[in-house]
């Protein structure tokens, strides 16, 4: 099973800062759209320490190219 948790991240153009989101996630997201499992091709809530584990893994990583 493959897990893919999902984040909105900001960039600020003028001060090249960049911050993940919360807020505009939950506005625009439920709270079932958090992952998406690639085995069931469906959304889900986070598990338990999946949005730690994830958070962690953006911070430390590069991110991949399309």
């Amino acid at each position: 099973m493959s897990r893919q948790v999902y984040f909105v991240v900001s960039v600020d153009l003028d001060t090249k800062q960049l911050w993940i989101d919360d807020e505009t996630f939950t506005s625009m997201f439920s709270r079932s759209q958090e992952v998406w499992d690639t085995e069931l091709n469906d959304w889900r809530g986070y598990g338990e320490g999946e949005y730690e584990l994830a958070l962690d893994i953006l911070n430390k990583k590069e991110f991949a190219n399309d």
